[in-house]
């Protein structure tokens, strides 16, 4: 859809809709992450410093560096 393609907005909602979406889903994995006791406090800060530009985002390309952010921060965790 930001791209022109409008074909999808029947099925998927507006792009407004969809980035809500987008966020309430990254929003919920990033609550999980922050739960965890493994992450050392640097990346803790970090990952909620990203939580709060979540709703910042404005594009798909804002949302996807944070989680390139958010992946590279949770490597650790995904270690165990």
């Amino acid at each position: 859809i930001e791209n022109g393609d409008t074909s999808f907005v029947k099925w998927h909602g507006s792009l407004e809709k969809q980035l809500e979406k987008a966020k309430v889903y990254m929003h919920k994995a990033m609550d999980k992450y922050l739960k965890m006791k493994k992450i050392p406090s640097e990346s803790r800060e970090r990952l909620e410093i990203l939580n709060y530009e979540i709703d910042k985002a404005r594009s798909s390309d804002d949302l996807m560096s944070i989680v390139y952010e958010s992946i590279e921060l949770t490597k650790s965790v995904k270690d165990y």
